[in-house]
């Protein structure tokens, strides 16, 4: 891993990262490897040749601005270096095989690659997806998902692979993560959001010609309130919850309004009391109607 850094904002779902050598953008491919993950930015480059050697530009941007970070990298060339195969034909292609078996192992899947898909530059090899891309049209809001499928010719240097969604560039994000290794080609899906849904291109292409496979990703959207009681059923507490709270809508009850009116009459007889100085004197009285209505009452001394 020859270049890593970390970026900020790391969850900016609009934060794109792009490399540059030399003032071209890089080409990721086979010995081009880019890594862009929750902040964490990194260039892989498996082998090295005089030819790469440069300035390499990595720059981060969204719609609020952008930054570069820079860097210089330096390759020895080896003296006397044979370019051309030294090696006896058909070794290095069971070398290729072996790493390829290896890198489908480790994605648990089955290789469908053969030995005749390994790349020959005398053969002038078209690129060739051996398996295609499949459609998930069945997923949820924030569930994670995967494309994946085999390309041949394996070990190819010019191999350019490409992804597209409806015909425009697919931007890396942190939740998209794609991989080229050894003829095995995936995009992951950290997780999806129904405005992901549409149709997936990927397109590889090399000296000789292009190929690509296509499918359709649909993702439905969860509910933004739940309307639904979460108890478990059974439970009668939810019902109480709602009984009281309609009691708390309800407008009070008017009072009822009387449709007759009728003058006071007292009902009790008039009661004189005789007492001591000093002492509590009770003069109790009914009267009619005995109703809500106000009623006024005065008491008045006569000697």
């Amino acid at each position: 891993q020859w270049y890593q850094r970390r970026v900020e904002p790391k969850n900016d779902p609009k934060l794109q990262i792009k490399w540059y050598h030399n003032g071209k953008e890089v080409d990721f491919g086979h010995r081009f490897r880019l890594t862009f993950e929750f902040g964490y930015v990194a260039l892989d480059i498996l082998y090295t040749y005089p030819e790469d050697e440069g300035e390499y530009v990595c720059k981060a941007f969204n719609e609020l601005g952008e930054d570069i970070t820079r860097a210089e990298l330096r390759c020895k060339e080896l003296p006397a270096i044979q370019l051309e195969n030294q090696v006896p034909k058909g070794m290095k292609k069971s070398e290729y095989l072996v790493q390829m078996e290896a890198s489908m192992k480790k994605y648990q899947t089955e290789v469908f690659l053969t030995e005749e898909d390994v790349y020959d530059s005398e053969r002038r090899q078209p690129p060739r997806f051996v398996t295609q891309i499949q459609s998930i049209t069945s997923l949820e809001e924030m569930q994670a998902t995967k494309f994946e499928c085999q390309l041949a010719p394996v070990g190819d240097p010019n191999m350019k692979v490409e992804w597209f969604w409806n015909g425009k560039p697919l931007s890396f994000k942190t939740r998209f993560t794609p991989i080229y290794d050894f003829g095995y080609v995936a995009m992951n899906f950290g997780w999806v959001y129904p405005e992901d849904s549409g149709e997936y291109i990927c397109r590889a292409t090399n000296l000789y010609g292009s190929d690509e496979t296509r499918a359709i990703i649909k993702c439905s959207g969860k509910t933004g309130i739940v309307y639904e009681s979460q108890l478990p059923k059974g439970m009668m507490s939810i019902e109480k919850i709602r009984e009281m709270e309609s009691g708390w809508q309800r407008a009070p009850e008017l009072l009822e309004t009387e449709t007759e009116k009728f003058k006071p009459c007292f009902v009790t007889n008039r009661v004189s009391a005789h007492r001591r100085r000093k002492c509590q004197v009770l003069l109790p009285c009914d009267w009619l109607p005995q109703t809500k209505s106000y009623v006024a009452y005065q008491w008045s001394h006569r000697h």
